[in-house]
Formats: structure tokens, C-alpha cells, sequence
């Protein structure tokens, strides 16, 4: 239990400083394929990391098939694993919830990246 939740605060907290940052560093830095690259495998990472954790927890054992398509196709296959595992109406809950939180971490983690000192100015 703890480990889902330390890999739930590493996930949103870690989408929140690169939110930010993708901000404060403007086109230049952030519109790096490498940095994009890099930003993207960590999030794939944490997402796999809790995706395990969860699946232990619910003593839930994943194919081989579905740990592929949460490293490749996240956004279709943790829905898909959570409303198959948990149920409908607790599936279609995390989803909304997860929605939620991605444009309210997401529009408050612009907001702080816009406006830090020294911040790229967007024209």
C-alpha cells in the first residue's frame, strides 16, 4: 500500500516539475526531442512502476500483453486494466479522477513555470 502511493505522489509530483519546467525553459530547451525523449521514459517509468504495484496489491497477474501496452500505449491500457479489474462504475471513477487531476496539476504547474523569475517570456 505504500508503494502505490509513494509511485502516486512520485507520478504527480514529478508531472507537475515538468510541467513547469517545460514552461520556464521555453521552445528551446523543452522542444528538444532529447528532452522530450527524456521527460517521456521517465513518466512511462513511474506510470509502470505504479501500474506493478497496483496489480500486486490486487494480487492481479498481467499478461505480458497488457505490460507492453501500459509502457506503449498508457493513456488506453490503465483504463482498460482499472475498469477491468476494479469494475465499471470504480474504473470510469479513476479515469475521471486521473482527468481531474492531469488539467488541475497541469494548469497550476503552467501557472508557477510562467511565472518564476527569469522565466522564458512567450510572445
Amino acid at each position: 500500500m505504500i508503494e502505490r502511493r509513494i509511485a502516486t505522489v512520485t507520478f504527480w509530483t514529478t508531472l507537475a516539475v515538468m510541467t513547469a519546467a517545460d514552461r520556464y525553459l521555453g521552445p528551446d530547451i523543452a522542444g528538444d526531442p532529447r528532452y522530450f525523449t527524456v521527460t517521456t521514459l521517465i513518466l512511462v517509468l513511474i506510470v509502470f512502476w505504479w501500474f506493478l504495484t497496483d496489480a500486486r496489491l490486487r494480487n492481479v497477474k498481467p499478461s505480458t500483453g497488457l505490460k507492453i501496452a501500459v509502457v506503449a500505449l498508457s493513456a488506453i491500457a490503465i483504463p482498460y486494466y482499472r475498469i477491468r479489474h476494479t469494475g465499471w462504475k470504480n474504473g470510469a471513477a479513476f479515469v475521471a479522477l486521473v482527468l481531474l487531476g492531469i488539467a488541475t496539476v497541469g494548469f497550476i504547474a503552467y501557472t508557477v513555470g510562467e511565472n518564476l523569475p527569469g522565466a522564458y517570456v512567450w510572445d
